[in-house]
């Protein structure tokens, strides 16, 4: 039994429908994320940065052109090496020594920046912190305790220039540039709307991807590739054993059936065949209503004053329970010929209402289904009912409908709401379609929404 599926492809289109099925989902989501970051952007305290400017040269009293082309040269080497060492513990120490501030080398460095232009003997200093006067203090001492480390025999030098030749001249003095409080709760706002934005789109695209469950009808539908003929909502009148076009012809629930049954007359109207319809009745798996809805729909056309013969093979059979019938013979009786198809017909509720139960022992609905007793016994019913219905057990433990699909007017799937998961629907359609059996629509099952009252759609 084959369980490939070829998944639709994902189109713009579905991606809007699922964006649009979780919005709330993801406006929330969205929400919470943008009011953490922009909380985090008003509560951060407000920072200031200082700036100053270094000019390096190299400077030797009654040095020849020689020993000042050395000397800018080697500079030049080493003037890349600077930005790292004003951030380094021999610089920084000694500051956080000075200035009696409590934070570490590693600390305070990220407090600070060092830039070296390119082609250029400039530094550029800047210092950030959360008080103005820290800044500058930071700023200013920094060039000292540069200007002295490098200075020093320590630092080094090379055989044609010294670095204690080296000369810092501060060309801009330290400048608070203010506190950026202002622009950084712009910012964090401004990021906090962008994450927002993303984070909810994405929450609502996996909180549909990851879905285990067929939670709506659209999910369905794209999955099936053909439209919802009816919803059914959850009602104690499916629980009664009496079907609801029996019980409550008047009420909504049935008036479903009655809408289901009539576009299914539609199908195929201009065929010459004047045979009965055959509809296979399915589902992806147990639970999802398949029989309530196969014991409706024959009912709701026998109130139409049509004639319906509802024919029950399911290895779990429910039928003759449910409607008090004698199953002691049935549709296993009568493929393998231990009876006649007229002593195991059951009479319901009218004259035009016939019930085939599953019988006394229905074996593998799969070899049933593809058996030739099978195949003359459905042909044998189309020509004495208008409508011949199937109910068969579910995609998940039997190919029944696959092969019974190919000889009907078409299967009509039962999509119980919570309850099928995507990945056996995704795993039917592919199987259907594999062996070109035609959906004819499907039936929403079991549905939750508020709008109960919406007529349904017409296939």
């Amino acid at each position: 039994m084959a369980d490939e599926s070829n998944p639709k492809e994902l189109t713009l289109r579905d991606v809007l429908k699922m964006l649009r099925k979780h919005l709330v989902f993801g406006v929330l989501i969205g929400l919470v994320v943008f009011c953490v970051v922009a909380g985090y952007g008003l509560l951060k305290p407000a920072e200031y940065t200082a700036t100053s400017q270094v000019l390096a040269s190299y400077s030797v009293k009654n040095a020849s052109p020689d020993e000042l082309s050395s000397g800018t040269t080697y500079l030049s080497s080493q003037i890349k090496t600077f930005p790292g060492l004003m951030k380094s513990q021999a610089v920084l120490k000694p500051v956080i020594d000075d200035l009696g501030l409590h934070a570490s080398v590693s600390s305070l460095a990220k407090d600070i920046e060092v830039t070296n232009p390119p082609d250029t003997f400039l530094l550029n200093i800047n210092v950030t912190t959360d008080n103005a006067d820290t800044s500058l203090d930071v700023a200013d001492s920094i060039t000292k305790s540069f200007k002295k480390q490098v200075t020093s025999s320590a630092y080094g030098s090379s055989k044609s220039a010294s670095a204690s030749n080296f000369d810092f001249s501060v060309i801009q003095q330290a400048e608070l540039s203010g506190s950026n409080k202002k622009t950084s709760v712009f910012k964090y706002l401004f990021v906090g709307l962008i994450l927002g934005i993303i984070a909810g789109l994405i929450a609502a695209l996996l909180r549909e991807i990851l879905a285990v469950h067929v939670n709506d009808s659209d999910t369905a539908e794209t999955i099936l590739g053909v439209r919802k003929m009816a919803s059914l909502p959850s009602s104690p009148l499916y629980a009664e054993k009496t079907p609801v076009v029996i019980s409550s012809p008047e009420s909504l629930e049935a008036k479903a059936f009655l809408h289901v049954q009539n576009t299914i007359e539609c199908f195929d109207a201009d065929s010459e065949d004047d045979s009965g319809r055959l509809i296979i009745v399915a589902s992806s798996q147990r639970e999802e209503g398949r029989t309530t809805f196969a014991v409706n729909l024959a009912a709701s056309a026998v109130s139409e004053g049509k004639s319906a013969l509802l024919i029950e093979a399911d290895d779990q059979p429910q039928i003759a329970e449910r409607l008090d019938l004698n199953a002691n013979s049935g549709l296993s009786d009568v493929l393998s010929q231990n009876a006649s198809l007229i002593d195991c017909i059951k009479p319901y509720w009218k004259p035009n209402f016939h019930v085939l139960p599953a019988g006394s022992r229905l074996g593998d609905p799969d070899i049933l289904a593809s058996s030739r007793m099978m195949r003359e016994l459905l042909k044998a019913a189309c020509q004495q009912y208008d409508f011949v219905i199937v109910d068969v057990p579910p995609m998940s433990v039997s190919s029944a409908a696959v092969v019974l699909g190919k000889q009907a007017d078409g299967v009509l799937m039962v999509v119980g709401n919570k309850i099928c998961t995507r990945s056996g629907l995704t795993s039917s359609a592919g199987r259907f379609k594999s062996v070109e059996v035609p959906i004819r629509g499907f039936v929403w099952n079991f549905d939750d929404t508020e709008k109960k009252s919406e007529k349904p759609r017409s296939h």
